[in-house]
């Protein structure tokens, strides 16, 4: 390992100015090329701080590949200096916006254990070949295994278009298309000094006259059906350009123990997962998935970076795959797990029963808000709810199941939504049961399965309805299998 302290790029001074850096350069052009210079040259001055401290960062921020651990430095008047050990490392992750791809630079965020809500170190930026070469460095020292040659690559999926237009319709991103553009607009416009409608303070007469234009020229019923229609398809159509834009060259390799992932046409992601670092793996199957014999896969880790709209590669392993694929690929990621074979256990059978009770008690409330501008048919709709309810309540309790074996426990649940995770034993931290008001009079309980990683949003081991005997039984099988796996670290 190199015993010299390395910098960071010379453009990390540019990258580095904070959440003022994307706003810069375009506030800057806006600004000349403004008509009428008022307020906003004042949105300048944050810049001189952020311009100092980006200054500061890239004379004394630094890295070091010691024989055991990445040592890391900054600092002027306090400095500071962290190892972190390879072993401990989960995700040594490279992204590249657009400009950042001309420069041929990337930012390097690494995460370990020690820390789940946020990146333990993030070198912004490094120049391309440094950062391969520290990631790569920092796998064989991680897989103790620098002095071999490293694995060949297995290609595990990549994406091929007709996929980006599957995963664009099933995510559904369109509104965010539409917002991002919607409030481009009204701030360039703003600062260029071109009115646009609605751009002006409303008063109470503007509010006024543009209720009663609207009240005047309401729609038939054929003309609402028809624009929500095309409303949907043009949200579904910008969701597909999203789709292609984000996960451009989506690929999934395998090296060894490492899953690594690269996508993204204007922003370039490559992330690297460790597959014994893996802590839940969840499988979702949305209404267009299901018609199309699709599924989507992905992980979750002790390691979570900041959550990120459209996130894929450091969860996401398989944005959209065959479902005859899936068994493969659930074998990529957790070897040793055969999806086929799961003993699936169903809840309780009087499980429908107390969903249909809390879905009913839902449905009188809507109606009972229906009651003042409807009258006496509000009461109409209180059939077709509980119907709804009755159904709706039936096709979950099918749904939910649970298996336990002696390497891993699963959960799926959701009839509309499906969702299906598995974990393995060595990864629980803590198993529980809980009891409500309602389960200790239906004879019932809760089981929550934890890992290190699923304290914040995502699809969690949590098993309802279940008989409360066969709750005990299940909650000393997990902690004796827990027991037994040692987890490795």
């Amino acid at each position: 390992m190199s015993s010299e302290w390395r910098r960071l790029h010379w453009s990390s001074f540019f990258f580095g100015l904070g959440p003022v850096a994307g706003t810069a350069l375009p506030l800057l052009v806006l600004l000349i090329l403004a008509r009428d210079v008022g307020w906003q040259k004042w949105l300048l001055v944050p810049l001189a701080p952020a311009a100092l401290a980006a200054l500061v960062r890239l004379l004394t921020q630094g890295y070091r590949l010691g024989g055991g651990a990445l040592l890391l430095k900054e600092g002027v008047l306090s400095r500071r200096q962290r190892e972190i050990p390879y072993d401990r490392i989960q995700h040594v992750e490279l992204t590249q916006g657009l400009l950042q791809r001309w420069l041929r630079v990337a930012v390097v965020t690494i995460q370990s254990g020690g820390n789940a809500e946020e990146a333990e170190a993030s070198l912004r930026v490094l120049s391309l070949d440094a950062a391969e070469d520290l990631r790569r460095r920092i796998d064989a020292a991680r897989t103790r295994s620098a002095e071999r040659e490293p694995p060949r690559p297995a290609v595990v999926l990549e994406l091929a278009p007709r996929d980006l237009v599957l995963a664009g319709l099933t995510e559904g991103r369109g509104f965010l298309v539409v917002g991002g553009a919607v409030g481009l607009v009204w701030q360039g416009a703003g600062l260029l000094g071109v009115p646009l409608p609605f751009a002006s303070s409303l008063g109470k007469e503007e509010i006024r006259r543009g209720v009663k234009l609207a009240a005047t020229s309401l729609p038939s019923l054929g003309q609402l059906v028809l624009g929500v229609l095309a409303a949907i398809v043009a949200f579904r159509l910008l969701s597909i350009a999203w789709a292609a834009v984000k996960l451009h060259g989506f690929i999934l390799q395998r090296e060894g123990e490492i899953l690594r992932s690269r996508y993204g046409l204007i922003t370039r992601h490559a992330a690297a997962i460790p597959r014994h670092r893996v802590q839940t793996l969840t499988i979702l199957e949305t209404p267009i998935l299901r018609l199309l014999r699709r599924v989507a896969v992905k992980v979750q880790t002790a390691a979570r970076f900041e959550a990120e709209q459209g996130r894929v590669g450091a969860e996401w392993v398989a944005p959209v795959i065959e479902r005859r694929r899936l068994a493969a690929l659930v074998g990529e990621v957790l070897p040793g797990i055969d999806l086929d074979a799961l003993p699936w256990r169903p809840v309780d059978p009087n499980a429908w029963r107390r969903e249909w009770r809390g879905a009913l008690l839902v449905s009188a409330l809507l109606t009972l808000g229906l009651v003042w501008p409807l009258r006496a048919w509000a009461l109409g709709a209180l059939v077709p709810l509980a119907a709804w309810s009755w159904f709706s309540a039936r096709a979950l309790a099918r749904r939910y199941a649970f298996a336990v074996t002696d390497d891993a426990i699963a959960f799926r649940s959701g009839w509309i939504r499906r969702r299906l995770s598995i974990v393995r034993m060595a990864r629980v931290q803590s198993v529980k049961l809980a009891e409500s008001f309602l389960d200790r009079r239906w004879g019932m309980a809760t089981l929550s399965v934890d890992t290190a990683g699923s304290s914040g949003s995502g699809h969690r081991i949590e098993v309802p309805y279940l008989p409360r005997a066969v709750a005990d039984a299940v909650l000393a099988q997990v902690r004796e299998g827990a027991a037994r796996h040692e987890p490795a670290w």
